[in-house]
């Protein structure tokens, strides 16, 4: 028995393109560049399955759940470190956003940042107030292709901890304890890595 591999292929015609800008970013990186993937996962509050200490000898989750809100995880991938960064924020609009890319400016306070992204509204892509805020902070980006998840490092960590019912272990208000698997095919030379971190 073997694994299906899910691979959504865009059809964007510049996506050949974009993904050669990429590596050649990759590939001429200053010695204190960072590469970076970024991506936005929304999560809705309602119980998942899990382990608990109980008398009962069966415990069943309802299929059908009422949700009870969102809340968003911002996550960052880093190719040259293998390390994963995340925070917690109650929206994901352009404000939230900027607050993240405040975040990556901190975490990487002087060397040259190119991040990663999809064309989501909040994106500088669309958002005016985002490409502001990311020219001021002096990060770079490229815009992935349109309709093109699997293309995303982040996106694919998200879709392996979906598929295989990884749970995520909340340990506090900003913090999260997981497990990720994280792939980046097309770059030439990078390796398969395991992230262990925390915000």
């Amino acid at each position: 028995m073997r694994h299906v591999q899910r691979k959504l292929v865009s059809h964007d015609p510049q996506r050949n393109a974009i993904l050669a800008r990429i590596r050649a970013v990759w590939r001429h990186l200053p010695r204190n560049g960072v590469l970076i993937f970024f991506d936005i996962k929304p999560i809705a509050v309602k119980a998942y399955g899990g382990r608990r200490y109980t008398s009962a000898k069966r415990l069943v989750l309802e299929r059908y759940q009422k949700t009870r809100g969102f809340f968003y995880l911002f996550a960052l991938y880093d190719v040259k470190q293998g390390r994963v960064r995340w925070a917690f924020y109650l929206s994901k609009d352009s404000q939230c956003v900027c607050r993240f890319m405040q975040r990556i400016r901190n975490w990487y306070p002087n060397q040259e940042v190119w991040v990663i992204l999809d064309q989501d509204r909040a994106h500088p892509r669309k958002s005016r107030e985002t490409r502001r805020i990311m020219r001021a902070l002096k990060l770079h980006w490229i815009s992935l292709p349109k309709a093109s998840p699997d293309d995303n490092t982040v996106e694919v960590g998200y879709s392996y901890c979906s598929s295989n019912e990884v749970g995520y272990k909340v340990t506090g208000p900003v913090g999260v304890e997981s497990s990720w698997f994280c792939r980046s095919s097309w770059i030439s030379g990078a390796a398969t890595a395991t992230c262990h971190s925390q915000c």
